[in-house]
């Protein structure tokens, strides 16, 4: 259950309406702002300011064991960025994708999501 609220608290999951699987445990509430679960790295605003190839960043951070893999997920429409698909497996992330939380929030597929705080 703690996975659940920090993903949809840092993802903007919608709340289930209340007569919607009347016996399921999931809060019906909307979660804002818990992502404590959610893993996250922190990267100064040199490392971003050339950018780091989409792929090479979802290997570094864990969310592919290899940049082979990282390569396919992005080729087949499986990476995302701040909610945006990520269109080239080579496009550059960097300070131009960080939101107004200071953060650039990545997911692979529908279920696996890291944040990475710019400092």
């Amino acid at each position: 259950m703690a996975v659940w609220k920090a993903s949809s608290g840092g993802f903007k999951t919608k709340p289930l309406e209340p007569g919607l699987f009347p016996s399921s445990k999931i809060p019906r509430a909307d979660i804002t702002g818990d992502i404590s679960a959610t893993p996250s790295l922190k990267k100064s605003r040199e490392e971003l300011t050339a950018g780091i190839p989409a792929f090479e960043l979802f290997y570094e951070v864990g969310l592919c064991a290899s940049k082979g893999e990282a390569r396919r997920v992005i080729a087949q429409s499986g990476g995302y960025v701040n909610d945006r698909q990520i269109l080239s497996f080579d496009e550059r992330i960097g300070l131009n994708q960080i939101n107004d939380q200071g953060e650039i929030r990545l997911r692979k597929g529908k279920k696996k999501y890291f944040i990475i705080t710019v400092t």
